[in-house]
């Protein structure tokens, strides 16, 4: 039973990684750069310089701290452990949101 429950820990971890992140974090930039009335041609510019590097940034970081989760913190501070990872998380994002944008983006696939 043991084994079951790591092996499902690990499976809903991998479906939050392939599917939250992604989506999180496109949203993250979309409803940002629309507070801040950034045209549709900015936008995309963010999108391309910082989507994938905070994507990449986050697939180093969340799976390291879920397995340090899941494997030594007792249940009962398991929370307490996520949320203090969330503040260098979102600390990290909003160093990212905020830089300024150099006009250098990340082109995968793409002749410019």
């Amino acid at each position: 039973m043991k084994g079951q429950t790591k092996l499902d820990a690990l499976k809903k971890m991998v479906l939050d990684q392939m599917l939250g992140s992604p989506t999180i974090i496109f949203t993250f930039y979309t409803l940002k750069e629309n507070f801040e009335r950034k045209t549709f041609e900015e936008y995309k510019q963010t999108l391309r310089e910082r989507y994938f590097k905070t994507l990449k940034t986050n697939y180093k970081f969340w799976p390291f701290v879920q397995i340090i989760n899941f494997t030594f913190v007792p249940l009962h501070n398991r929370i307490l452990f996520v949320n203090v990872a969330a503040v260098f998380w979102n600390t990290y994002l909003s160093w990212m949101a905020y830089k300024p944008i150099t006009g250098k983006a990340l082109e995968i696939g793409v002749d410019s």
